[in-house]
């Protein structure tokens, strides 16, 4: 049962991570400085801790002090979510009738709730295109030479099916864009009117996206005002069309360098040093371009409509897609994608159990978190954060699982657990993975990467919440990570500049500043996800105003504390293994 939770279950390439930064290093030796701190997840290589430390008295101490407080913490959870409660009545209007002993579900997260709904047609979707693969296979494949070619043609013509069935006539708008984006492509290729242009077109799009609700076909002529009536499933198709952007950016800055620098090519590099291509570096397939040919209208409209990564990702960058259908890349885990599959279903049967015994959304959806102590006011953050962190991890996971058994893998988009982060660095490094990658590569390298990591840092989160959502909150939330980003930054560099690393505690200091990281990360993923600014300052004057909230939050921080020890020590054991995620 424990195989599921290996690393090597999430990502083939989570074990040569080290390997492959040497033929990184040209290209984006900007972004490789690190940092060996215990806010960027390496400072354990300066600090000697006795083998084991798992079985020390130190640790016994944590498993009690996390273990108690864990219990009750669900315990008093369970209890405001009875029918007994005085606030139940408040919030049963977000409950329905659930399977799990009787107890009701909370569906106030209407995003997740609709998508709980359609599990079951999703599988069916999965089920049925990979049937018609091999109905495909069994027709075709002994009539054709070029099974590659098959292949991408069955992805191609599947996804435009898929895609109009999830939109209908939506997708009229949707190939009016990516037409707009192949022209820039195809005629300003290696000028830089190029990037300029997929970049100023697509902020453009998501300030004004969704003005695109009024538009109707009936008000450019009323005899297509039947197209008004065809909209498919998902009748706003702009609103998950913030992922088709960034494929639609990846294209043009893909084949924007592939044209300005020729000689860095895949295939060649592969030959040259006499590698088998299925084992080339996850870095390489994304570095590399790939063969000029291969930048034509096909293979541009296959990746941008793929249907396992179209509706929400995870993000996989053109050349990394491309050299994958030519070159898949071959797990070293017997089962993989059986267990990864497993691991889908446990966290999916996690978020029920979480859905039924814990209305946390429910009652942040209602506003009257006045009627519960200070305690419950945090367990219910906590709580509100964790649905958050699996309504995301939970989609993302099932449409990766959908392109890694087409063998196409993409990046895993949470590489860690919500609580087994430390450092707001690696926690953006750990949560929406694949678009950290492509924003270090079509973002951050681009404007100079760490030679200004507080100035990029803030254009980097700008976009970030701008790519979420025109929302103030999201842009708070954006500003506030930058803000916590610096005094991170600052104690990671003092700490090596006056040899603090070495002192005899300094994996004590580490841990109170790592709790004081924790605070800040739920604090801006608070205001960023699940509550506005003036849920934020109830929970303030809750905890912070009151002689019971101050004693709660020094609890808590002792709490952060011990949890911290326990992170630092995972990552000494990834270290041993082989295991570099830099987060």
């Amino acid at each position: 049962m424990f195989r599921i939770y290996k690393y090597d279950v999430l990502e083939t390439s989570s074990k040569d991570q080290k390997s492959s930064t040497s033929l990184l290093n040209s290209a984006q030796s900007s972004t490789k400085s690190r940092t060996s701190s215990p806010t960027t997840g390496s400072f354990t290589n300066d600090i000697e801790k006795p083998k084991n430390a798992w079985y020390t008295l130190e640790f016994f101490s944590y498993y009690v002090f996390i273990g108690s407080i864990t219990i009750m913490g669900f315990y008093r959870l369970f209890m405001i979510s009875v029918e007994k409660h005085p606030n139940y009545a408040n919030i049963k209007k977000h409950l329905k009738p659930g399977w799990i002993f009787g107890k009701p579900v909370d569906i106030s997260d209407h995003q997740y709730a609709s998508f709980r709904e359609n599990i079951p047609i999703l599988l069916g979707v999965i089920a049925g295109y990979f049937f018609l693969w091999n109905a495909v296979q069994l027709v075709f494949f002994h009539k054709v030479q070029n099974k590659l070619a098959l292949k991408n043609t069955f992805r191609l013509w599947f996804s435009v099916i898929f895609s109009f069935i999830v939109y209908g006539s939506g997708m009229i708008y949707v190939f009016s864009i990516i037409f707009i984006y192949y022209l820039f492509a195809k005629v300003f290729r290696d000028h830089r009117l190029n990037p300029l242009l997929s970049w100023g077109f697509g902020i453009f799009l998501l300030l004004s996206k969704e003005h695109f609700g009024h538009y109707k076909f009936g008000n450019l002529h009323p005899l297509l005002s039947f197209l008004d009536d065809h909209t498919g499933i998902l009748e706003r198709w702009y609103v998950l069309f913030n992922i088709t952007i960034l494929r639609l950016i990846s294209y043009n800055l893909d084949y924007y360098w592939s044209i300005k620098y020729s000689f860095k090519i895949l295939s060649t590099t592969v030959v040259e040093k006499e590698r088998i291509p299925g084992d080339a570096s996850y870095s390489d397939r994304i570095r590399l371009n790939c063969n000029p040919e291969d930048y034509n209208v096909k293979n541009f409209l296959t990746y941008v409509l793929y249907a396992p990564l179209y509706l929400a990702g995870p993000i996989i960058t053109f050349n990394n897609f491309m050299s994958q259908t030519k070159y898949p890349i071959k797990s070293p885990l017997k089962y993989r994608n059986v267990l990864y599959g497993i691991r889908f279903f446990v966290c999916v049967f996690i978020m029920e159990l979480v859905l039924h015994f814990c209305y946390g959304s429910a009652i942040t959806k209602e506003k009257s978190l006045q009627a519960y102590s200070t305690l419950e006011i945090t367990l219910i953050s906590f709580i509100v954060l964790f649905v958050t962190w699996l309504k995301l991890l939970i989609p993302w996971r099932l449409f990766r699982w959908w392109s890694l058994m087409d063998n196409i893998e993409p990046p895993e988009n949470i590489i860690r657990c919500m609580c087994n982060n430390y450092s707001v660095v690696g926690f953006w490094r750990a949560w929406h993975r694949s678009y950290n990658k492509w924003l270090l590569r079509y973002l951050y390298i681009p404007i100079g990467g760490n030679r200004y990591p507080i100035l990029n840092s803030f254009i980097i989160f700008t976009f970030v919440a701008l790519w979420h959502d025109v929302s103030w909150e999201l842009f708070f939330w954006g500003w506030l990570v930058v803000l916590f980003i610096l005094p991170e930054r600052l104690c990671s560099y003092a700490s090596h500049r006056f040899g603090w690393i070495h002192l005899p505690h300094y994996r004590i200091i580490a841990g109170f500043g790592a709790a004081l990281n924790v605070y800040f990360m739920i604090i801006c993923n608070l205001v960023g996800f699940a509550m506005d600014v003036h849920g934020i300052k109830d929970v303030f004057a809750r905890m912070f105003g009151t002689f019971q909230g101050i004693y709660f939050s020094v609890t808590i921080m002792l709490l952060f504390f011990a949890c911290a020890q326990m992170m630092f020590e995972i990552r000494v054991n990834e270290e041993e293994n082989g295991i570099d995620l830099r987060c």
